[in-house]
């Protein structure tokens, strides 16, 4: 039985699923509703409408790569393409453990559905490193992460087996394609390894149905992502001169990629959470809720520290309430009062946060917020009816609409806060009043860009890092 377990699971990775890949959400522009008073002193600058990009959709049963602009695939700027790569890898980390989890307990069709979407996520990867080193790598990068990702399949079954020989030698194919720049393979090898034994600690959680242990080591794999997109986003950067900007560091991006990560761990976790409440596995779903309950306080705590901290305990607070009544929807609880609870929760959320921000219109929050979190009802739906091709794609979509939230929030928090998290240079003197004036971020921008104020390149519609214009 196990051995036609692996058997399967490596024929999904390495030859994509005969099932369609899910189709791209349609990117959209958001217009912000005005709101119906504004400070004296806040200046609120539109911005001019930019073109929609197209549809993408992936080819059916295609194995290979696409060879799709990075533009399409994880943005415009530097910051773009570094949020994008932290992200693809956090949600590979946690579609990695669902495939182990679901491999050490035989669970065959959950090990397929999981193993479709993990497989989508390592071609994303392999797709962005093929936007500077060609299709050639990008397949060469994928075929080795599908085989490392089936090295790790076998040893989650073997129950605490000698980790498979065959790691080290996909280690080095893997470090060798992300190499570029000043980011040499030797640097990429010590990564990864760092990263295999992470994902081999979490297998051997998994094995012993250990899951609250578990859970915190997939946090440390989490945590331990920037360790790979940081210096992989700067050397990617110094070979695409079209980003613009090119900057991949910074403490306005260091706040995109705290509120971004929060999100997307907050609703994999759930996801899992929702996974074992429908599968009758109270303890597992109790300690995939607790986690998510963790991830849920860091964000408040994030919160708190830009705004109050009742703001950050109440936004806190309601995404524990959502995740209850995601659970209680998976395990046949009353799904019409789940809706009803995530419904008042957004609301909630979205009146604490534009109530500490004059710069966050009203609804605008709740409107994004709920593109994520339908998906996530449908994907209870899904688990509790098994299935988990669908459960685990509405829980990916739910993960790139959550990105559009997490966007806004840091627009609205940089902009009005722009001299904690911009760089400013020395006023010149004729200057000085517009530029020490904090309540006008347009002026300052005015300055640091040298343009009229409103019009540099941080104002407007920016690419979100899963693609698509918001």
């Amino acid at each position: 039985m196990r051995r036609a377990l692996v058997t399967l699971a490596a024929c999904v990775l390495t030859a994509a699923c005969s099932s369609p890949a899910p189709r791209e959400p349609t990117p959209r522009s958001v217009a912000a509703p005005v709101p119906t008073q504004t400070p004296a002193a806040v200046q609120v600058q539109a911005a001019a409408p930019q073109p929609l990009p197209s549809t993408v959709v992936r080819a059916v049963a295609s194995p290979s790569p696409a060879s799709m602009p990075l533009s399409v695939l994880a943005g415009r700027s530097g910051a773009d393409l570094r949020v994008s790569l932290d992200q693809a890898l956090e949600e590979n980390a946690y579609l990695t453990a669902a495939v182990m989890q679901a491999a050490s307990n035989a669970r065959l069709d959950e090990l397929i559905g999981a193993s479709t979407m993990l497989d989508q996520s390592t071609l994303n990867v392999a797709e962005i490193v093929g936007n500077v080193k060609g299709a050639n790598s990008a397949q060469v990068l994928a075929d080795a992460w599908r085989a490392q990702t089936t090295d790790l399949i076998v040893y989650s079954q073997a129950q605490r087996s000698a980790p498979p020989t065959d790691l080290d030698q996909q280690r080095t194919v893997l470090a060798a394609q992300l190499a570029m720049g000043d980011f040499s393979e030797e640097a990429a090898e010590t990564i990864l390894q760092r990263r295999t034994q992470q994902e081999l600690a979490v297998a051997d959680s998994l094995a012993s149905h250990d899951t609250a242990q578990a859970t915190q080591r997939l946090a440390t794999l989490v945590e331990g992502n920037a360790d790979l997109s940081q210096p992989l986003a700067a050397a990617m950067a110094s070979q695409l001169p079209d980003l613009l900007p090119p900057a991949t560091t910074g403490a306005d991006i260091d706040v995109r990629l705290r509120l971004g990560g929060s999100l997307l761990q907050h609703l994999y976790l759930s996801g899992d959470a929702i996974d074992a409440a429908a599968d009758n596995r109270a303890a597992d779903a109790q300690a995939y809720a607790a986690a998510a309950g963790v991830v849920s306080d860091d964000l408040g705590n994030q919160l708190a520290s830009m705004y109050t901290p009742d703001v950050g305990q109440g936004v806190a607070d309601r995404l524990r309430v959502q995740t209850e009544a995601l659970v209680s929807a998976a395990s046949g609880g009353d799904r019409h009062q789940a809706n009803a609870d995530i419904d008042r929760t957004r609301g909630e959320i979205d009146s604490l946060l534009s109530g500490a921000n004059p710069l966050l219109a009203p609804g605008l929050l709740s409107q994004e917020l709920r593109a994520s979190e339908q998906p996530m009802l449908t994907s209870a739906d899904a688990f509790e009816s098994r299935d988990f091709a669908t459960a685990y794609a509405r829980l990916h979509e739910a993960a790139r609409q959550s990105q559009k939230s997490a966007e806004t929030l840091e627009l609205a928090i940089v902009d009005r806060y722009p001299g904690r998290y911009l760089v400013l240079p020395t006023p010149a003197l004729g200057q000085a009043n517009r530029t020490l004036n904090p309540t006008n971020p347009g002026a300052l921008r005015s300055v640091t860009t040298g343009r009229g104020p409103g019009v540099g390149p941080d104002v407007g519609p920016r690419v979100g890092p899963f693609g698509g214009r918001h």
